[in-house]
Order: structure tokens, then C-alpha cells, then sequence
């Protein structure tokens, strides 16, 4: 009988013993899946950063740049089968105003499952390829960019900023300049970079316009106050020409005429010295 049960007890010793190895065996093809899934979501991240710090900057960004930053990153594998290649591609033709292949490029992100954030990009790619004042003015377009916002603030998409300055432009057009007022204040609360001096410059900017639209005097002197404070922080002799170009355009609005010639003489050079 105690022969019996030792033997019993070794070949329970032995089931276990297999049992654990088959697991072994079962959790390393699992355990290498889950480290692709990290590192392949990890690349994804990345990826969406490059569109973030692209679209933050929207206005400094050129086809060339975006070209060589996709070449670049075409050396990972990974890359290539990604949806952010499709998305960085139809940004380039953008920014190279070749509409036709932006479309062709957001086509190939069809039937793929998207994250939200994959979504938004999409939508707004896709509208900023067709956006037309025309189409805008007459609500065709103004539709779908609300559903789009609507869509991205739901799911409180990073990207969620770029539908307020659409919105915006597409506002002041239609002459609805407080409503576009507004739109600039969200564009700007739910902007990434909102400490770089170029986007609070261009911030102010957009404000000065719908001052000026609504004849608000008093409000426009200090928008433009900051808008020389950000263009003298952003040290871009471009930015800086074009405030003597608002200040001009403040003092003929208060019929200041000699201020106002005095400002506009000073767009024919470009200054590199702060603006006084």
C-alpha cells in the first residue's frame, strides 16, 4: 500500500511538471504578442506626435518638410503598414495643394479600423482638401465640419482644435464675427502648443480681425498690443512686418492718418528690431 501511494504521488509530481511546461510553452507566443501589441502602440503614439507637432504649427510647415519626415520614417517596416502613412502622405499633398491625391490617399484608410483620434485626422484632411467659402457660405461644408468638431470633442481627440479654426474662418466670411470670435477662444483653449509665441501671436492676430470687423476700438488697441509682443517674441521678420501692417490698419480705423502712413512705410522693409 505505501508502495502504491509513492508512486501515486510521482507521477502527480510528473502531470504537474507537464502541465506547467505545456503553459510554458502556451504563454511565450502570447507574452511575444502582447510586447508586439505594446511596441507597435508605442510606434502609433509617436506617429500621432509628429501629426501633433505638424497641425500645431499648421502655418510653418512645408510639403518638403513633411516629405522628408515620411521618407524618414518609412525605414521603420512598421511604418509603411501603418494608418499614419496614409494620414502624413495626404498631409504632404496638402500643404502642396495636390487635392486630387489627398483624397486618393485617405481612400487607402478605408475598411481599416481606426482609433478616434485616426478618425479625426481623416475628417479634417478630408475637409481641408475641399474646403471652399462657396461651399461654406452656402452651409454645405459648415455641416460637415460641426459633425466633425462634435465627433472629435466627444471623444476628446487631441485634434479637436483644428474644427474651431475652420469654423472660425469660415464665420468671419459669412460676416458672423462674433460667433467667430468665439470659435477663435476654443481654437485656442483646446490648442496643444498654446505656449509657443507663434500660435499665441497668430491668437491675437484672429482676434484683432473680429475686432476690427465689430468696430470694437477699445478691445482692439490691446489685441494689438499683444499681437506686437508675440511677434516681437517670435523673432520672424515675416510675423513682424505684418504687425506694422495691423498697426496701420488701427490708426486709419481711428483716423489717425499720420501714424497710420507711418506704419504703413514700414511694411516696404523688413525689421528685425522689435516693434516699438
Amino acid at each position: 500500500m505505501k508502495l502504491y501511494r509513492t508512486g501515486a504521488f510521482y507521477c502527480l509530481i510528473v502531470i504537474l511538471l507537464l502541465v506547467q511546461l505545456f503553459s510554458c510553452h502556451q504563454n511565450k507566443p502570447q507574452d511575444a504578442q502582447k510586447a508586439t501589441v505594446v511596441a507597435n502602440d508605442s510606434l502609433d503614439l509617436s506617429y500621432e506626435n509628429v501629426m501633433l507637432r505638424y497641425l500645431s504649427t499648421q502655418d510653418f510647415k512645408s510639403a518638403a518638410l513633411v516629405n522628408k519626415k515620411r521618407n524618414e520614417l518609412l525605414k521603420d517596416g512598421y511604418f509603411e503598414h501603418s494608418p499614419y502613412s496614409s494620414i502624413l502622405l495626404a498631409y504632404e499633398y496638402l500643404l502642396d495643394d495636390n487635392i486630387d491625391s489627398v483624397e486618393i490617399a485617405l481612400k487607402n484608410l478605408e475598411g481599416q479600423k481606426l482609433s478616434s483620434d485616426l478618425a479625426v485626422l481623416k475628417d479634417y484632411l478630408g475637409i481641408r482638401a475641399n474646403f471652399s467659402f462657396h461651399d461654406v457660405t452656402s452651409g454645405t461644408m459648415m455641416e460637415q465640419i460641426i459633425d466633425a468638431k462634435e465627433y472629435a470633442l466627444a471623444h476628446e481627440s487631441v485634434f479637436t482644435f483644428l474644427f474651431y479654426n475652420l469654423l472660425a474662418n469660415a464665420e468671419y466670411r459669412q460676416g458672423e464675427y462674433r460667433q467667430a470670435l468665439k470659435d477663435v477662444e476654443s481654437w485656442y483653449h483646446y490648442h496643444p502648443n498654446k505656449s509657443n509665441a507663434h500660435v499665441s501671436q497668430a491668437y491675437q492676430e484672429m482676434k484683432f480681425m473680429q475686432y476690427m470687423a465689430l468696430h470694437d476700438f477699445e478691445k482692439l488697441k490691446g489685441t494689438l498690443d499683444s499681437c506686437k509682443h508675440y511677434a516681437n517674441a517670435t523673432k520672424d521678420s515675416a510675423i513682424i512686418m505684418r504687425m506694422y501692417d495691423l498697426q496701420s490698419q488701427y490708426y486709419f480705423s481711428i483716423e489717425n492718418n499720420s501714424k497710420a502712413l507711418e506704419a504703413s512705410k514700414s511694411t516696404s522693409i523688413i525689421y528685425r528690431q522689435p516693434i516699438p
